[in-house]
C-alpha cells in the first residue's frame, strides 16, 4: 500500500483526511485506528450487499397431487393479477379472498445465490457524498461527480473570488455517465427490478429517472448548481434555486442553461 512508503507526516495527514470522509473521531495516531482505515478502503470485500446472497427468482411449476388433478388455493383479492391467467378457475369467498382452481401453474419462487465476484474496489465505509449537498435522489455516481468537482475547484490553488472574477458559472462544469445507466437501487436498477421483486414497498417510482433522455447533458448543469450552492454557502437557498429549475425544465436544455446563467449571476452578486 501507499501508506507504508510514506513519510510519518503525509501519512498521518492521509488518515485524518480519510478518517474525516468515514467520520472516524478516534486519534488516527493509534494502531488500531489506521488498521480499521486500512480494512475499509480500497479492494475489500463487498459491503453495500451481501455477496453471500444475491436475491433471484427461480421458474417452477406446481401441479396437483395426482395426474390431472387441479390445484385449489386461496388468494387476496389485491393479489390477483389483473389479466387473468388462461385456465384460472375464481371462486368469489369474500370481500377480500377467492379461491383459485388450476391445474398448472406457473410461478417464480423467491430464492438467493452467492455471487462469483464477493470483493470490489469501494468508496471508503462510512463515506457518503450525498451527505454533502441536498442529492435527493441522484445516483452514486452522480454523487461522486459532483463530490469531485467540487474538491477540484477547492484544491485549484485559485481564491474563490478569483475564480468567480474570471469564469462564468455555466463554463464549469462536470460530465457524469454510466455505460450501464446507473443500475443501483435508486436509478434504474430500481425500474429495472422492482417490478419483478413483486414485494411490498417494491414499485417503480418517477425517483428511478430523475433525468431522463438528456440525462448526461443536464448532469453537466445539475453538478454546476451543487458546485456553486459551495462556493456561495451564504446563498444556500439560491443553489436550490438553481437546481429546481433545473430539474423542471427537463429537455429544454437552451432555456435551462439561460436560467442557470441568470440564477448563478444573481447569486454571485448577491454575496459580491
Amino acid at each position: 500500500m501507499v501508506s507504508i512508503v510514506l513519510k510519518k507526516t503525509d501519512k498521518i495527514r492521509t488518515y485524518q483526511s480519510l478518517a474525516a470522509m468515514m467520520g472516524i473521531q478516534d486519534p488516527v495516531s493509534e494502531i488500531a485506528t489506521q488498521n480499521y482505515i486500512d480494512d475499509h478502503t480500497l479492494i475489500r470485500r463487498i459491503e453495500n450487499f451481501d455477496p453471500d446472497s444475491i436475491r433471484m427468482h427461480s421458474k417452477a411449476t406446481l401441479k396437483g397431487r395426482e395426474e390431472n388433478q387441479p390445484l385449489t388455493f386461496k388468494l387476496s383479492k389485491r393479489q390477483l393479477p389483473e389479466n387473468l391467467i388462461e385456465g384460472w378457475e375464481v371462486r368469489i369467498i369474500d370481500e377480500e379472498t377467492v379461491e383459485i382452481t388450476a391445474k398448472n401453474i406457473n410461478v417464480f419462487l423467491e430464492n438467493a445465490r452467492k455471487s462469483k465476484v464477493s470483493s470490489a474496489g469501494q468508496l471508503p465505509t462510512g463515506f457518503n457524498p450525498g451527505d454533502l449537498y441536498p442529492s435527493r435522489n441522484h445516483p452514486r455516481g452522480l454523487q461522486l461527480a459532483v463530490f469531485g468537482a467540487s474538491d477540484a475547484l477547492h484544491s485549484s490553488g485559485l481564491s474563490l473570488e478569483t475564480l468567480k472574477e474570471n469564469i462564468e458559472p455555466d463554463q464549469f462544469a462536470v460530465y457524469s455517465g454510466s455505460a450501464m445507466g446507473q443500475l443501483d437501487p435508486e436509478g434504474f436498477g430500481g425500474m429495472f427490478q422492482n417490478p419483478l421483486l413483486g414485494f411490498d414497498g417494491h414499485h417503480v417510482i418517477a425517483a428511478h429517472a430523475p433525468l431522463p433522455g438528456l440525462r448526461s447533458s443536464l448532469l453537466m448543469g445539475a453538478a454546476l448548481a451543487r458546485a456553486l450552492q459551495r462556493w456561495l454557502v451564504t446563498c444556500n437557498s439560491c443553489g436550490q434555486l438553481v437546481m429546481h429549475e433545473a430539474l423542471r425544465v427537463g429537455t429544454q436544455l437552451p432555456l435551462y442553461i439561460q436560467i442557470l446563467r441568470t440564477h448563478a449571476r444573481d447569486t454571485i452578486g448577491l454575496i459580491s
